[in-house]
């Protein structure tokens, strides 16, 4: 997808790829960069005895949300469930 990355540069002559068949998977959120970009959004949290504006992480791939511990403590929250 991305001929001037260093890693598709490659000296193979097509006359040796070794089926046509070959079906090759792509995902539109790729780019012909190096750079990460992470989806976040600017949360408020609502602990037993205060609130505090936090930076979260969208991870759509993700089964369950996840909070640090030193956040947790400082807000007096206490894990549900295992």
């Amino acid at each position: 997808m991305c001929p001037e990355l260093p890693h598709h540069k490659t000296q193979e002559d097509p006359k040796e790829l070794k089926s046509p068949e070959i079906a090759e998977t792509t995902l539109s959120n790729l780019a012909c960069s190096s750079k990460v970009i992470i989806k976040t959004v600017n949360v408020n949290i609502v602990g037993k005895h205060e609130q505090r504006k936090v930076r979260a992480l969208i991870d759509d791939g993700s089964q369950r949300p996840y909070i640090a511990d030193s956040l947790a403590r400082e807000l007096g929250l206490t894990p549900v469930g295992n």
